[in-house]
């Protein structure tokens, strides 16, 4: 994937986690999945209010890391000196 095509995914996941933040603090409890309450916290609605805020708030926190490096420009990886001549050094 090219980095033109990364930084928009980014920001498409940055758009959606930052939806679903919107969504839990408006609607709260009622914004959760059954799944998310009864089976992976046991029926503790708040304790799995509470975690879903936590991870979309590190979803968030990782975009925008990744989008801090968008603007950088692409930088060229070398795998050999290129100051060698192509045949290699040369012996006296």
């Amino acid at each position: 994937m090219r980095k033109v095509e990364q930084c928009q995914h980014y920001r498409q996941e940055r758009e959606r986690s930052q939806q679903r933040l919107t969504e839990l603090e408006t609607r709260g409890i009622e914004a959760m999945s059954r799944y998310d309450i009864e089976i992976a916290h046991g029926g503790r609605a708040e304790e799995a209010l509470h975690t879903a805020l936590w991870l979309v708030g590190n979803h968030l926190r990782y975009f925008a890391e990744k989008l801090s490096h968008c603007d950088e420009p692409v930088q060229q990886i070398t795998l050999f000196d290129a100051s060698l001549p192509m045949n290699g050094p040369s012996s006296p």
